[in-house]
């Protein structure tokens, strides 16, 4: 999981690039295809309030080396070598908050009232939210709904 900034301002086009452009490299090192990887991406900023920048989390379960360490290594030095700014990429660890959700996914995915961002086809999202899968996970989820539908239909008629 991980915090990614910029080095100077730049389009959401840009910033979309230098994302993209890290998981082909780190596809490439990892030796894996770049669709299969599973990522959740997160923009937040406007410029005025709060710089543009990202929050991710990447998941490592089909990779073949499972070193959460190295990968969030390889993936900050990476960021860095596709033109991004400061990043602090760490290996995600199950941690609950005071109201027992799990620290990381809140991080992603919670919505800051004050920082309205423009509609975003990239994200196809409205101004709440920029919240973008990668087509590996969206993969992923439908395969385990559709399984967990399936048995569930199983279920329910014996």
């Amino acid at each position: 999981m991980g915090h990614l900034s910029f080095i100077r301002p730049c389009s959401e086009q840009s910033r979309v690039e230098i994302f993209l452009k890290t998981i082909h490299q780190l596809s490439r090192r990892v030796k894996i295809a770049a669709d299969e990887l599973s990522w959740v991406l997160k923009e937040e900023g406007d410029f005025v309030n709060k710089l543009f920048h990202f929050h991710f989390l990447l998941d490592g379960s089909n990779m073949p080396n499972k070193d959460a360490a190295k990968l969030a290594s390889s993936f900050g030095k990476l960021w860095v070598k596709s033109g991004g700014g400061n990043h602090d990429v760490r290996p995600y660890t199950v941690e609950l908050d005071r109201h027992g959700f799990q620290r990381a996914v809140n991080y992603v995915t919670k919505i800051e009232g004050f920082c309205r961002v423009p509609f975003s086809p990239f994200f196809n999202a409205g101004e709440n939210c920029h919240l973008k899968f990668s087509d590996g996970l969206d993969r992923h989820l439908a395969a385990v709904c559709s399984a967990d539908t399936t048995q569930n239909q199983k279920d329910n008629h014996e």
